[in-house]
């Protein structure tokens, strides 16, 4: 953020700035007390900008312009209105998925790294491989013990399915893409609560993946896999869970998606 401004023109035109970013219309000749106008936009988060701006009195001679699809609505002023039109988005993410957001960037490097991740996605061509070539039934008994050793429930569902289905579904189309998976949200959810955990000590502990800030070995898959069933089944964070502060097993985080 840029150096606080001095005297009061300075802060009006910090504030004049910061309504302009965020897609408040406002007349460049009001004095600070003039009402901003709400845009009809989806404010983020399932929320929406009030339609018009709450009422308030307004001091002598200070016209109030209405919303952004009409502005010819408004009070009569004593000068020349100017409208200033700006075009935001929600670009707020829950997540630290560096392959989520492509950003515009100078080095060559990144954007060839971002263009290869894109490409593969669209069309993966041989490498659309089955899910089991890369996690292979070891694995996945590995993971059905620890299941059952931790209590979970309908282990025995899953391995079914596992055996039935999932190991034999190409990576990429049969699975990344499948929609009705993202409709259930049971890759997007888990990995919403465990992709980066906050602690009430300020700390963030982070699953072992290459889409947040990890800074671990996952040179191999071996590697990954070992970190992996140790950050799920074996570590414990210190979490407020909105009445007292407790410790609990990464694994309990996980609730039934309903």
């Amino acid at each position: 953020m840029a150096p606080a401004m001095q005297g009061t023109a300075g802060k009006r035109g910090q504030v004049h700035e910061a309504m302009e970013t965020i897609g408040i219309q406002r007349r460049p000749s009001c004095h600070m007390q003039c009402e901003p106008t709400y845009p009809h936009a989806t404010a983020g988060a399932g929320e929406e900008y009030p339609a018009e701006p709450p009422s308030r009195t307004s001091s002598a001679g200070d016209a109030f312009m209405r919303t952004a699809s009409n502005p010819s609505q408004h009070h009569s002023a004593p000068h020349t209105e100017e409208v200033l039109r700006v075009a935001t988005w929600n670009v707020a993410a829950v997540n630290n998925n560096p392959f989520e957001y492509w950003v515009t960037h100078p080095d060559p490097a990144y954007n060839a790294l971002m263009q290869g991740v894109q490409d593969f996605i669209d069309d993966p061509g041989a490498r659309d491989v089955a899910v089991e070539q890369i996690f292979d039934d070891a694995m996945a008994q590995q993971l059905f013990a620890d299941m059952r050793h931790h209590a979970v429930d309908h282990v025995d569902e899953v391995a079914g399915l596992w055996e039935s289905d999932y190991r034999s579904r190409r990576l990429i189309s049969g699975f990344i893409k499948d929609s009705a998976l993202g409709k259930k949200r049971l890759a997007s959810m888990p990995d919403r609560i465990t992709n980066t955990i906050r602690t009430t000590a300020g700390n963030h502990v982070m699953r072992p993946t290459v889409i947040n800030y990890f800074d671990g070995d996952l040179s191999t898959t071996q590697k990954w896999w070992a970190a992996w069933r140790k950050f799920i089944f074996r570590t414990e964070v210190e979490l407020f869970d909105g009445k007292q502060t407790g410790t609990t097993l990464i694994l309990k985080l996980l609730d039934p998606i309903s």
